[in-house]
């Protein structure tokens, strides 16, 4: 509620401006004075909702006369994009002339915006009443510049069990021109013809003919690979080989109906926590709001094969070196193809078509084996021709990576580890359980008390995060810490690694060492609390703890 209450009279003022300035922002943009049309908005929007597609098409039309002044456009593809920037400018200060009358103030003071952009409590109201009936328990998971994600339940009059789904609304300011719309039904029927395949994140419903526009797929448990590995917790040989075998069924069956991803990346991979990884078929607001962007440039950069980059074609050969790419960054916990800046990416790609062998540098002191190092060589190949013929070939060799390397099947403990994980996959599902495991530590906690107040305050501040979406992100920090940790209760070397390095970045915000060992038994006493009826006698849990947390407890306490 903080944001919210502060900001609301200078949202008010701010409306109350802008809508003054309306027409001769509409007479500057006709005679092309842009630039002083951004600069006006930037101050005029800051304390509304508009600063984000302001700040998206400002982000646009310097980037336009970068690459003009550099000749990297013609002057007639420069006069066009900047057509598009004057269209999208008018269609938004139309929109918020049209929508400015919709304002209404509530009795207690606050600005309730009619506006779907404008406010997302409003939005999910209006939102909810479109969906009547077929969607309920609407949950909002994510908010970004272009689109909120809910949780919800489909209903089903039949058989009374709902089924759980995501629901992706777009806000109206990012489909600001109806090229842009047209770009989002034109890849969602592309994505179709993907969904439903094993592996592949199923669409379920859409609703695109008027606002709130809505997309529903299927409800994927979990997180972003991309997410996953930027954290830095390292897989073993047997989960790199199941998720790789995953992904290329998924693959094959889609080329086998003459259908090609072209996105693949690890923000294009969810993993859910009891299926394992889901494919995305579609970007669908990103393919068409940032066409132009540069975090998509950089996506294509890293991950495109090189015909796709040269030539912007792409064949189930180019998902076949998208992949292996993604293969690399699992045993790697980085892209190979990296760089501050997209010059800085495309020099390693040139260094790589020159001398293929550094791959081998790269996996080097990783987990992957020199056979399979050998096969994802081959399916990095500059020439498509000389990768393998297809997906199921790669499949063979991805059969042939070692299944049994995993250290807990080996443990002595490992049926008592295993009862451990599946007791924490259990109370993590059960309501209440974050808040009164939390709530028991920083209880416990003073000093940690202080850092997670001080931590949130700042994000909310700096970042306009809620408190709630703040939380949420914590539970699944937790969530990931303890899924890595308990597969590794042996502690390997790049597990090492990673516990010191998040013990230095703990104790740069003032964690103490015992705090560790704190937080880790009153997560233990609050599984018992949640999980009784399975541990029947306390001490086989206090063992299994004991035994997975050690090593680990010990690596974070050197760090």
């Amino acid at each position: 509620m903080f944001p919210l209450l502060y900001l609301a009279p200078h949202q008010k003022e701010g409306m109350k401006a802008l809508k003054d300035n309306i027409d001769r922002l509409e007479g500057l943009i006709e005679n092309n004075q842009l630039e002083g049309v951004f600069e006006e908005l930037k101050t005029l929007v800051r304390y509304t909702e508009y600063s984000i597609p302001v700040s998206l098409l400002l982000s646009d039309f310097n980037e336009i006369r970068y690459e003009a002044l550099g000749k990297a456009i013609t002057a007639e593809e420069e006069r066009v994009r900047l057509i598009q920037i004057k269209k999208s400018l008018l269609q938004l200060l139309r929109h918020i002339h049209k929508t400015e009358e919709g304002m209404v103030e509530e009795g207690n003071g606050e600005i309730m915006q009619i506006t779907l952009a404008k406010n997302e409590e409003e939005f999910q109201r209006i939102l909810e009443q479109k969906l009547a009936k077929r969607y309920i328990n609407l949950e909002k998971i994510s908010s970004g510049d272009t689109a909120i994600i809910y949780k919800a339940d489909k209903a089903d009059n039949i058989t009374n069990t709902p089924q759980r789904v995501a629901i992706k609304v777009v806000k109206p300011l990012s489909v600001i021109d109806d090229e842009n719309l047209e770009n989002i039904r034109e890849d969602l029927s592309k994505a179709k013809q993907l969904s439903g395949l094993d592996g592949i994140i199923s669409i379920i419903d859409e609703g695109l003919d008027a606002p709130p526009r809505y997309i529903v797929t299927e409800y994927i448990d979990g997180m972003r690979l991309s997410e996953r590995l930027a954290k830095g917790w390292p897989y073993q040989v047997k989960e790199v080989k199941e998720m790789l075998y995953t992904m290329g069924r998924a693959l094959y069956q889609g080329h086998q109906d003459g259908l090609v991803h072209n996105n693949l990346w690890p923000s294009n991979i969810l993993i859910d926590k009891k299926k394992g990884p889901k494919i995305s078929p579609f970007q669908v607001v990103q393919a068409a709001y940032y066409k132009r962007s540069f975090e998509r440039i950089r996506l294509f950069s890293m991950y495109w094969s090189p015909e796709q980059i040269n030539s912007d074609t792409a064949t189930p050969l180019s998902d076949q070196y998208s992949f292996a790419l993604i293969a690399v960054e699992l045993f790697t916990g980085e892209p190979f193809f990296r760089g501050g800046t997209i010059m800085d990416i495309l020099r390693r790609r040139l260094d790589f078509d020159e001398n293929p062998d550094l791959l081998f540098q790269e996996l080097k002191d990783t987990l992957c084996p020199p056979a399979f190092a050998q096969a994802l060589k081959r399916m990095l190949s500059f020439e498509p021709t000389a990768r393998f013929l297809d997906m199921e070939e790669v499949l063979e060799e991805i059969e042939l990576l070692p299944s049994a390397t995993q250290p807990m099947e080996k443990h002595p403990e490992y049926q008592r580890l295993k009862k451990l994980r599946n007791s924490y996959s259990r109370v993590r599902r059960i309501e209440g359980f974050y808040k009164a495991f939390y709530d028991f530590f920083l209880d416990k906690s003073p000093n940690a008390r202080e850092i997670f107040d001080r931590a949130y305050t700042a994000h909310m501040a700096r970042d306009n995060f809620s408190e709630e979406e703040l939380w949420k992100y914590q539970h699944q920090m937790l969530d990931l810490a303890m899924e890595r940790l308990l597969q590794f209760p042996s502690v390997s070397t790049a597990m090492g690694q990673r516990l010191q390095s998040l013990s230095r970045q703990h104790a740069a915000v003032g964690v103490q060492p015992e705090d560790y060992a704190l937080f880790l038994e009153c997560l233990k006493e609050t599984i018992l609390t949640f999980d009784e009826e399975n541990w029947n006698n306390p001490d086989e849990l206090d063992e299994a703890w004991e035994m997975a947390v050690r090593n680990g407890l010990e690596a974070m306490r050197r760090g």
